[in-house]
């Protein structure tokens, strides 16, 4: 009915702008991260992306985390555009 409808769409708006919030945080550690950010930021992720049925995004956000708490900074800017890629890809 049309109270799910409105109900779905409030969740999906929510969806998108915890997941934008935390985009911007990490477009700022993407060239020079530093680590306890951008685990802050896998902390948020993973709460909402295995809430919201987003698999992908947990996945992508477990790889991210491991990067920072091996403190690879390559890897960590790699799987930050890569979380950068699937925001962009639920924006279509």
């Amino acid at each position: 009915g049309r109270t799910d409808e409105t109900e779905l769409a409030a969740m999906m708006g929510s969806f998108m702008r915890t997941f934008a919030g935390c985009i911007e945080r990490l477009r700022a550690q993407e060239r020079a991260p530093d680590f306890g950010v951008v685990r802050d930021v896998t902390h948020d992720l993973r709460g909402f992306a295995e809430n919201s049925g987003a698999f992908d995004l947990a996945d992508l956000n477990l790889v991210l985390n491991t990067c920072a708490k091996a403190t690879n900074a390559e890897a960590t800017s790699a799987a930050i555009r890569r979380i950068i890629a699937c925001y962009e890809s639920y924006c279509r």
